[in-house]
């Protein structure tokens, strides 16, 4: 999982190893990063903040969330 998710994803393969860019960037710090992305996209799935596109309610804002 470390070779398609990792934090070495977006270099050029040969850049860094898996190893080389955990080294760099905390596990905890790249997976928290992509759990918060996940919860951004509506309907994805049961982390989603929210359902669906059209679930927000008029005027709300980020900081309600």
């Amino acid at each position: 999982m470390a070779d398609s998710r990792g934090p070495a994803i977006g270099l050029t393969r040969d850049a860094l190893t898996p190893q080389e860019a955990f080294d760099l960037v905390p596990a905890n710090l790249w997976f928290d990063t992509l759990a918060l992305l996940v919860r951004m996209v509506p309907g994805i799935g049961p982390d989603s903040i929210a359902g669906d596109y059209g679930d927000a309610a008029a005027g709300r804002v980020a900081q309600d969330i």
